[in-house]
């Protein structure tokens, strides 16, 4: 199964590097499924759910914006970042065009450090994984 993920450490105010540029699926087919799903947490793990980890995502794919500034989950419970995991799922979109160029971001808001789990599930015409 294709995928992307990785922990990030996003320092206050810091705005990390688009996570598909200079990677095998900075371009993908049309019909390749991108299912997002991401959570943040503090050094401590002091952040409880339904708090505002003040960080926040955004997503495109060409020119479509599907999400921009939109707040990312509190990992709370030790749960796998994952894209069965609804908890943490944050967008799925199916590439249409001839040529996608998939963007995503991770933007902390907050006045500290932030850790930010993310993984991507690429489902290609090829290879899929959980029917989600």
């Amino acid at each position: 199964m294709p995928a992307l993920g990785q922990v990030l450490d996003l320092a206050s105010g810091a705005t990390s590097a688009n996570q598909f540029a200079d990677t095998t699926y900075q371009t993908v087919s049309p019909g390749t499924r991108l299912v997002v799903s991401a959570g943040s947490q503090d050094a401590t793990g002091a952040l409880k759910a339904g708090t505002d980890p003040e960080v926040s995502y955004t997503f495109r794919v060409n020119a479509v914006d599907l999400a921009t500034s939109v707040t990312v989950p509190v990992i709370s419970d030790g749960t796998a970042i994952s894209s069965q995991n609804t908890a943490y799922q944050l967008n799925a979109f199916t590439c249409t065009a001839a040529t996608n160029r998939p963007f995503l971001t991770f933007t902390n808001n907050s006045a500290a450090n932030r850790f930010v789990t993310y993984f991507v599930n690429i489902q290609t015409g090829q290879a899929q994984i959980g029917g989600v």
